[in-house]
């Protein structure tokens, strides 16, 4: 009853307006000051300021919220899916704290169930400090926005918020409807992450807050494999259905990127081909509808352009893509509804990873472990390893938070492993010679290579075959084997014994990533993990092995270098690779460069 009510009167309103502005009335609506119909402005204010509106808006920027509010609210009734107030507007009432606040949180739950996205848009993305930018801003101003929700009496400000933008500097305001649920935007971390690069401590994620908030992030839907509709946001909270297929059975899966300044000044975005392939091969396992290779190129430059004030000028721009099945599904099966999102944190170099040198009181210099679970294995033939699925990482996180726990130290001078290493099998009923037998894989979060040296010159590679599908076949991982080709040193792909390790086979091993790039251990040690009891509510604990350490440096050589020569020189190799050092055919291969971006 009420609903018809609501749609006559709105009926009756669009046919007033429509002969008052005529053909500015359209799908995509153009709101100059002067064309806005405005039928609080009558009577007594009419008689006294006549036609000068103009003048009366100045004074009352309510009249002008309130008028803008219901001429968008008509054109929702027509049907209009995208409103964009005209560039050409100058009057101070757009740019007010009420039309702001009015905007954001009017409602319509039958014509947008999930709201209305209002983005402020620049004339050109702002750069930083450090950072200039000619690209034009087409997916919203590195600043909060938020959902829009429109109904038809009464809105009511809930809350107070400047426009987040100089007025010199606005586009276009544009509103849109969201096919998916969005929430409040986030603060960027703009003074945390400006303190960090001035004092040389930016890492990889924050102990504190989890990640560095970045400006913008891409949000897209796609329903039955149809196209997706994707738009560049302020990083936002998500909406989601608590019955969405990803939140129950796991359907998702992430990449991890990078992007960093090359030596020319330009920005450079790495393996954007591999890290599609991959992507692609996850989606298709999880039956989740994948981005063209083109799109997700695009998006994948566009978010680097969003975020381009937060591209450290020594470090890099972490990107991270992730798909879901995001439709609300109460058995196993796919929703028919797919999501896609990329959101990026600032993280520092290459070699801020490896983190500062620790000795003991002894001046010895603690070599970096890794813990071997004897009773959990991280994947095995059949199954995703192949894939950065969800389902991969989520049964290690346990696991790592125990395995930093132990001590291979004293309580006086603590020494800690950095992550676990995982084997092909479990490990803690075999015989010696079983055990020797034993394959090594790779870690929670990256793959392994090892080292022999053949000369002063030379060493092998070698890391574990990827043959059985049980390990992730790392972008980061292929750029090092080539770059030891390059060098004429041996690369092998095979199994890696526990044994070899057991007798000291090798000279160095380190793992390789998006994060850590190439980073050295120099031990590992076995450890069982299990729960502390029967019951339910029991928690996961590790204990050392006794006796099953193995290095694989000795402690002169730790001392004498903590980075082992040949990671030191294919990690040389690969930041020159990464940052357009070095040659012209390599940045062509491995590189997407960034347009309308450059370092200051």
């Amino acid at each position: 009853m009420r609903k018809g009510f609501l749609q006559k009167k709105h009926r009756y309103c669009q046919a007033k307006l429509k002969r008052e502005v005529g053909s500015l009335i359209c799908r995509e609506l153009l709101l100059p000051v002067n064309s806005i119909s405005m039928k609080i402005y009558s009577g007594p204010e009419k008689r006294r300021d006549g036609e000068k509106r103009t003048e009366i808006l100045r004074k009352s920027p309510d009249f002008f919220a309130q008028a803008v509010t219901q001429r968008i609210r008509q054109e929702i009734m027509e049907g209009a899916t995208r409103i964009v107030l005209s560039a050409d507007i100058t009057d101070t009432g757009l740019t007010s704290t009420e039309f702001a606040t009015m905007l954001r949180n009017i409602r319509d739950t039958v014509f947008a169930p999930f709201g209305y996205l209002m983005t402020f848009h620049r004339k050109f993305v702002p750069g930083g400090e450090h950072a200039e930018s000619t690209a034009p801003d087409i997916g919203g101003v590195p600043y909060p926005a938020a959902t829009l929700n429109l109904q038809y009496e009464n809105p009511t400000l809930i809350t107070k918020q400047k426009i987040p933008i100089d007025p010199a500097e606005l586009h276009h305001i544009e509103l849109r409807k969201l096919p998916h649920g969005l929430g409040p935007a986030l603060q960027p971390h703009t003074s945390m992450y400006e303190k960090l690069q001035v004092e040389g401590k930016l890492g990889f994620g924050h102990p504190e807050t989890g990640l560095i908030h970045a400006y913008n992030m891409v949000v897209a839907s796609s329903t039955d494999g149809a196209e997706y509709d994707m738009w560049t946001v302020p990083l936002s909270e998500l909406s989601v259905h608590p019955n969405m297929q990803a939140l129950h059975y796991g359907g998702s899966l992430f990449e991890g990127m990078s992007a960093e300044w090359g030596k020319d000044g330009n920005c450079y975005v790495f393996g954007i081909q591999n890290h599609w392939e991959r992507y692609a091969r996850g989606c298709k396992r999880l039956g989740i509808t994948p981005l063209p290779f083109k799109k997700f190129e695009e998006v994948i430059v566009t978010i680097v352009q969003q975020n381009v004030a937060m591209i450290p000028p020594n470090g890099r721009l972490y990107l991270r893509p992730h798909a879901a099945d995001s439709g609300p599904q109460m058995r196993v099966g796919n929703s028919h509804s797919s999501a896609f999102y990329v959101e990026v944190t600032p993280v520092g170099s290459a070699e801020s990873y490896f983190g500062e040198v620790e000795k003991n009181e002894n001046g010895h210099v603690k070599g970096k472990g890794l813990i071997v679970p004897t009773t959990q294995v991280r994947s095995t033939p059949g199954l995703g390893g192949y894939t950065k699925v969800v389902g991969n990482y989520a049964l290690t996180t346990v696991l790592i938070r125990e395995a930093k726990k132990l001590n291979i130290g004293t309580e006086r001078e603590p020494h800690h492993p950095v992550g676990v290493l995982f084997a092909n099998t479990l490990i803690q009923d075999k015989s010696p010679a079983e055990m020797r037998a034993v394959e090594i894989k790779e870690t929670n979060a990256s793959n392994v290579i090892f080292f022999q040296k053949i000369d002063d010159e030379r060493w092998r590679l070698i890391t574990p075959s990827r043959k059985a599908g049980d390990i992730l076949p790392g972008n980061q991982l292929a750029l090092i084997i080539e770059m030891a080709q390059r060098r004429g040193w041996e690369v092998e792909e095979r199994p890696v014994t526990l044994g070899e390790i057991m007798d000291g086979a090798f000279d160095a091993a380190a793992n390789c990533g998006t994060a850590s790039v190439i980073s050295p251990f120099d031990w590992i040690q076995l450890a069982e993990f299990r729960r502390e009891s029967d019951a339910p509510d029991s928690d996961w604990r590790a204990e050392l092995i006794i006796g099953t350490q193995y290095k694989i440096r000795e402690q002169d050589k730790i001392d004498n270098e903590s980075i082992p020569p040949p990671v030191k020189i294919l990690l040389g190799d690969v930041l020159a690779v990464k940052s357009a050092r070095s040659s012209e055919e390599d940045t062509k291969r491995y590189l997407t460069k960034v347009p309308g971006i450059r370092k200051k």
